[in-house]
C-alpha cells in the first residue's frame, strides 16, 4: 500500500475501473424513434400507435410494437394527444382514427352492484368477453367481476381516502360511469377525456375502455382487471381535479401506485420496474416508455414515511398549480421538502434486490431490480479519482470494492438542479451536471486519526478503510452518501456531502473549534482556531481582548465553502506577546458575526 500524506493529497491514481456509458439504452418505442428520425410523419406516428391497439393487423410489420414492450399500462394520454393534435393529422389518418374517439355502441350493458358503474359488453366478434356464466343469471362472470372491482375502487378512493367524486358521466344515459369492455390488444385500459366540467378549470368528465379478456397479459385476467380498475379509475378521479400535459408524470405515478395500494397481493407494477432501474439516472418526472409507471416507487416511499393522505392533499391543490409546484409546497407541511425526498429516493433505490432492507426501506424491495452502477472500481488499498456526468434532478450510483478487506462501498450522488425541457415537454436527461470524486485509502496508522484531520481536506471517512471527497462547483445543488456493506446484511450509511449533517449545521457559518482552551502562551505548539464557511463570501477572523481592543487580525480567507484552520502563536499584530486573560475570537462573513471566548495563560 503506497504512502499518502493525508494533508497534502495529490496525484490520485485512477485504477481498475469497470464502467458503462452512464446513460443506459433500454428498449424504446420504435415508432417514436422512426418519427424522431424523420422516417415517418407525426400523423403516421399517431396513426400506427393507435392502430397497434385497435387494429394491429393493419399496421405494417416494421411499425408493430415489439413483444418485449408489451403490454402497455395505459393508452389514456396517447389518445388525448390524438385529440389535442387532431388538426395536425392528415385526412386519411383522421378517417382511420375517428371511430376510436367515439363511444362504442355495444349490445349489452349491466349496472354494478352499487349502480355507480354501467358495464358495456358484447359476446360476439372481436370485442367478445368470455361468456362463462357460473351463476346462470344471464350476465357473463367477467362482466360481473368488472362491476365489483370498480365498486371497490370507488369506495376506496372516495369513501375511505377522501378524494372528491369524479365529475358525472356526460353520456346522457344517467349518472352511472360508463366502462366499455373492448379488445385493446396492447393496453390494459384507456380513459377518454370527453367534456370540460363547468366551473372547474382544466377538469374533465370521462368514460373508459378496458381490455375484454387480458389474454397474453403478464397476470391472471382477474388480477389484471383489479389493477386496471384501480389505475384507470384513479385517472378519472384525477381528471375531475385538473389535467395538464406537464402533470402526466404524476398522474401515472399515482395511478400505478394505487394499483398496489388497492391490491397489494397482485404486484403487477413489478413488470415496469426494469424501465426505471435501467434508467436510474434519468430526471425525476421523466415520461417515456414505462419510466413514469415505474416511478410509482417514489409514491411507495412517501406513503411509508408519511402515509397515503399526502397524495390527496396534493391533488386538492393541483387545480391551482402544476404538480411539481404543489409537491414542493405540500411536503413542508409534513416536516420535509422535495429536495429532501429526492435525496431519500436515491438512498431507497439503493436498498433493493440483494441489498434490500424491507424494514427501513421498500417493504417489497427484495422483489425489485438493483440499480445499475455508472462505474465500478476495485480499490485494492489504492486511491481512486474519477470525473463523471449525470442527469440533473436525479441520483447516480458508483461502487468501490476491496476484496482483500472484504467490504464494498456504494456511492449515491444526487443532483438537485432543474434540467432543461425538451421540445416534447420532458426534462432532458442529456442536460447533465459534472463532478469528480476522490476516494482515499486510509493507512493502518491513520485509522485512529480524528475526523477533523480528514475534514481539513474536505474528506469524510466513510469506513475504516476509505475517505471520500466530492468536488462540485455549486455546493447547494448536491448531496452524497456512502453505504458500506460488511458481509450480507450489516451496513453503514455515511453522508459525505455536504460534509456536516443536513439540518444540523448545514448552511451555517460557525467557529467549530478553539484548541487548546485555555492556551498556554509561549508553548511550542500554536493555538488552533477552526471555522466553517457555508457561503460564497470572504471570511475574516479577529481576536479582541475582553475590554474590546483589537489584538490580532488574520488575512481574509477566499470566498469558498470550506473548513478553515487558523494558527496563532499568542502575539498581537505588533508582534508583542499578549498577557494572560480572556479573549474573544470574532468571525465575520458578510453581515454575519459569530464570537467565541477563550483563555490565554502565560507562564
Amino acid at each position: 500500500m503506497k504512502k499518502i500524506s493525508i494533508l497534502f493529497i495529490i496525484g490520485l491514481l485512477l485504477i481498475s475501473m469497470h464502467w458503462y456509458s452512464g446513460f443506459s439504452q433500454p428498449i424504446t418505442n420504435p415508432l417514436k424513434n422512426e418519427y424522431l428520425k424523420g422516417n415517418i410523419s407525426y400523423s403516421k406516428y399517431l396513426e400506427y400507435s393507435v392502430l397497434n391497439a385497435y387494429e394491429p393487423e393493419s399496421v405494417p410489420t416494421k411499425y408493430r410494437l415489439p413483444e418485449e414492450m408489451l403490454p402497455i399500462r395505459s393508452g389514456t394520454f396517447l389518445m388525448q394527444e390524438v385529440k389535442t393534435n387532431w388538426n395536425l393529422l392528415t385526412p386519411a389518418t383522421q378517417q382511420k382514427l375517428f371511430k376510436y374517439l367515439q363511444r362504442r355502441q355495444m349490445p349489452y350493458h349491466v349496472l354494478s352492484p352499487s349502480k355507480q358503474f354501467r358495464i358495456h359488453y358484447t359476446t360476439t366478434g372481436r370485442d367478445a368477453v368470455d361468456p362463462t356464466d357460473q351463476n346462470k343469471n344471464g350476465v357473463p362472470d367477467y362482466v360481473e367481476q368488472t362491476g365489483i372491482h370498480f365498486d371497490y375502487i370507488h369506495q376506496l378512493l372516495v369513501d375511505s381516502l377522501g378524494y372528491q367524486p369524479p365529475a358525472p358521466d356526460s353520456s346522457g344515459n344517467g349518472t352511472a360511469f360508463d366502462v366499455y369492455l373492448v379488445n385493446l390488444s396492447i393496453w390494459y385500459g384507456v380513459t377518454y377525456l370527453e367534456s370540460p366540467v363547468p366551473g372547474r378549470q382544466n377538469a374533465w368528465s370521462c368514460y373508459m375502455e378496458i381490455e375484454n379478456d387480458y389474454a397474453g397479459f403478464p397476470n391472471t385476467p382477474d388480477n389484471c382487471l383489479r389493477v386496471t380498475s384501480a389505475h384507470e379509475y384513479f385517472h378519472v378521479v384525477q381528471l375531475s381535479y385538473a389535467y395538464r400535459d406537464e402533470d402526466v408524470f404524476f398522474m401515472e405515478m399515482c395511478s400505478t401506485w394505487m394499483e398496489d395500494f388497492a391490491h397489494n397481493d397482485v404486484n403487477d407494477y413489478l413488470n415496469y420496474l426494469p424501465a426505471f432501474f435501467n434508467r436510474i439516472n434519468y430526471p425525476f418526472s421523466y415520461v417515456n416508455d414505462d419510466f413514469e409507471y415505474a416511478s410509482c416507487l417514489w409514491n411507495h416511499m412517501i406513503t411509508k414515511k408519511y402515509g397515503p393522505d399526502i397524495f390527496r392533499q396534493i391533488w386538492e391543490r393541483i387545480p391551482d398549480e402544476k404538480a411539481l409546484t404543489v409537491i414542493s409546497n405540500v411536503l413542508p407541511n409534513h416536516g420535509t421538502s422535495f429536495n429532501q425526498e429526492l435525496i431519500s429516493y436515491g438512498l431507497w433505490n439503493y436498498f433493493t434486490g440483494s441489498r434490500s432492507d424491507t424494514l427501513n426501506f421498500y417493504p417489497e424491495g427484495n422483489l425489485y431490480p438493483e440499480v445499475r452502477f455508472m462505474y465500478q472500481y476495485n480499490a485494492n488499498g489504492n486511491d481512486i479519482s474519477f470525473d463523471a456526468a449525470m442527469s440533473k434532478l436525479s441520483s447516480v450510483f458508483f461502487k468501490i470494492t476491496d476484496g482483500a478487506n472484504q467490504w464494498d462501498v456504494g456511492l449515491i450522488v444526487t443532483n438537485l438542479e432543474t434540467p432543461a425541457v425538451t421540445p416534447y415537454g420532458n426534462y432532458d436527461p442529456n442536460d447533465v451536471a459534472t463532478f469528480s470524486i476522490d476516494a482515499v485509502a486510509i493507512l493502518p496508522e491513520q485509522q485512529f486519526w480524528s475526523d477533523d484531520v480528514f475534514l481539513m481536506n474536505r474528506l469524510v471517512r466513510v469506513n475504516h478503510h476509505l475517505a471520500i471527497r466530492l468536488n462540485v462547483d455549486q455546493k447547494n445543488d448536491w448531496f452524497a452518501r456512502a453505504v458500506t456493506f460488511y458481509g450480507d446484511a450489516d451496513y453503514e450509511v455515511v453522508q459525505f456531502f455536504p460534509m456536516y449533517p443536513a439540518g444540523d449545521q448545514a448552511q451555517q457559518n460557525f467557529i467549530e473549534l478553539i484548541y487548546p482552551n485555555p492556551y498556554i502562551a509561549g508553548s511550542s505548539d500554536p493555538m488552533k482556531i477552526r471555522y466553517v464557511v457555508a457561503e460564497e463570501k470572504t471570511s475574516e477572523l479577529y481576536i479582541y481582548s475582553s475590554d474590546g481592543r483589537l489584538v490580532k487580525t488574520f488575512s481574509p480567507a477566499s470566498a469558498k465553502y470550506d473548513y478553515h484552520l487558523i494558527q496563532w502563536n499568542g502575539e498581537s499584530d505588533r508582534g508583542e506577546s499578549v498577557a494572560s486573560g480572556v479573549y474573544i475570537a470574532v468571525l465575520r462573513i458578510g453581515n454575519y458575526i459569530e464570537t467565541q471566548k477563550f483563555a490565554v495563560i502565560r507562564n
